[in-house]
Formats: structure tokens, C-alpha cells, sequence
């Protein structure tokens, strides 16, 4: 797996005075998932002042183009997810608690890592969670798959959180905060695929008249010279489910260049070569 990690320093002059940014372009360090957690663990053993933040390191679960510095258009993909979730004025009657997040994920039998941040108090738990991925999740579909993340963690992540070149810094001690660390023993990844699954339908614009889908399939299959109704489209790897038949219920424009974006990003994340 690839993490991408960055200095970082407060600008002093200019527009963007006060504001914490990358010093340099990512450094690509490549690594398998424990080798990362020992980092993080031993990171977060390090007393610092929340002021200093800017003497921390900074990650990214993007990699990014070569010589490139860190943005959304130059993400390859990403082998882990992290997101923030937060508590921060501790209103929400509902949050996630760190115990209550690492027993659900226990019974979810995923391996994570979750740490507090600097803004975290007893009550007031702000912390960030990490996971490997079954598969490499790249830019095209990294937004769709964020919404995914937050659907099954109830809604619950920070919007903030939601690109896929974001920046986390590493765990510390912060003094004046509740700190907390956990890693699980390392069990299987989050599974993209069941991921995908959990994004809601979008609404789409449904034909002016009524559709005959059954007719519609036939039509559609006589055109593309495949025999039957599309059941057999219907067990590509490529083609997400039910996208055959929304695509014949939408009305027309555009509707086949959605289809075929659709599949080819999953084409894509699944490293499915494809030719016209």
C-alpha cells in the first residue's frame, strides 16, 4: 500500500497567512499495513503542544503523479481510507463514541486504526479512523465511495473528510487533550465492493411516458445483437448493478454516455482492460 506523507509549515506572509500547508511535495512511502500502524503508534507517544502542530508530519491516503504536489487532479487512487469523526461541541446525542466505534468495527470484523485529535475531550471525542482497502479506489469514483464510507458509519463522518487528497496529521500526545489510540489486530479490509453497495440510489429523471422494461431489454438486446433480454450484461464485472435497467428507464439523452461512465470507472478501479 502507498501513503503519501508531507512536512508541513504556517505560511507568514500573503493571502494564506496562518494557514497550515504541505512544505514540500509528498514523500511516496510504500508499506504493508502493519508497518504503518507501528508508525502511527509510535507517533502518538509524542508529547506535543497543539500550537505546534505545524512541526508535525502530515498523511495522505492518496498517492499522487509523480513530481506532483498534492491536489484531487493529481490522485492516482488509494489503498486505505481515513476519515473524521467529530463530537466537537458535544451536542450530538448520537455520536460515535472512540469504545463504542472500536466495539462496532470489532463485531464488523475490519481492521482499523482509530485516534484522537488535538480537539478531543472527555464527552467532546473528536477522532480519525483509518482502514485498508480490499481494492484501490481511484479518483473517478473516490466521491461516491466516501459517501458510501459515511452511510455505513451512520452519517456520522466529517464532510471535510470527503476528498480523496485530503490531509490528516499523525496521532500525538496533545497536551490538554483526551488522547486515545487503538489498533486492531489486523483482520480483512474494508471491502469496497459492499461499500458501493450501501450508496443510495440518485434521483434520476424517469421517462415522461411510461416504460415497458421487459420490451425495452428486448429492443435494446435486438439492437446490440445479444441474444436474450441483457441478463448477460447484467454478470459483467464491469457493469454496476442495475444500471442496465435504470439506464433503459431514464429519458433519452445522455442516458447511454452515463451508463458507459459508470462502467468504465468500475472497469478501471477493478484493473479490467477494456476496448472499443
Amino acid at each position: 500500500m502507498i501513503v503519501s506523507m508531507f512536512g508541513t509549515h504556517m505560511v507568514t506572509k500573503g493571502e494564506k497567512a496562518g494557514e497550515i500547508v504541505p512544505g514540500f511535495r509528498p514523500y511516496r512511502a510504500r508499506c504493508g499495513w502493519g508497518e504503518f500502524v507501528d508508525m502511527l503508534r509510535t507517533a502518538s507517544k509524542v508529547e506535543t503542544d497543539p500550537a505546534d502542530k505545524v512541526r508535525t508530519y502530515a498523511i495522505s491516503m492518496a498517492e499522487f503523479e509523480e513530481g506532483r504536489n498534492r491536489g484531487n487532479d493529481f490522485a492516482l487512487g488509494a489503498d486505505w481510507v481515513g476519515l473524521d469523526i467529530d463530537n466537537k461541541d458535544g451536542t450530538d446525542p448520537d455520536a460515535w463514541t472512540v469504545d463504542g466505534l472500536a466495539e462496532w468495527l470489532d463485531g464488523e470484523g475490519v481492521t482499523y486504526v482509530i485516534y484522537t485529535t488535538a480537539s478531543s475531550r472527555v464527552g467532546r471525542e473528536c477522532m480519525r479512523l483509518l482502514m485498508p482497502l480490499s481494492e484501490r479506489v481511484g479518483p473517478l469514483e473516490w466521491t461516491t465511495f466516501w459517501i458510501g464510507c459515511n452511510e455505513w458509519l451512520r452519517g456520522k463522518v466529517d464532510q471535510q473528510t470527503k476528498d480523496i487528497a485530503r490531509l490528516f496529521f499523525e496521532p500525538r500526545k496533545w497536551i490538554g487533550a483526551d488522547n486515545r489510540f487503538i489498533a486492531s489486530p489486523e483482520r480483512r479490509p474494508l471491502d469496497v465492493d459492499a461499500v458501493f453497495a450501501l450508496v443510495p440510489p440518485a434521483p434520476v429523471k424517469v421517462a415522461a411516458t411510461s416504460v415497458d422494461v421487459a420490451s425495452a431489454r428486448a429492443r435494446m438486446a435486438d439492437k446490440m445483437l445479444v441474444e436474450g433480454d441483457l441478463a448477460c450484461l447484467e454478470t459483467s464485472p464491469i457493469i454496476p448493478a442495475g444500471a442496465v435497467e435504470k439506464a433503459l428507464m431514464a429519458p433519452k439523452g445522455g442516458r447511454l454516455w452515463r451508463f458507459l461512465c459508470a462502467c468504465s470507472a468500475r472497469a478501471i478501479r477493478k484493473n479490467i482492460a477494456v476496448t472499443a
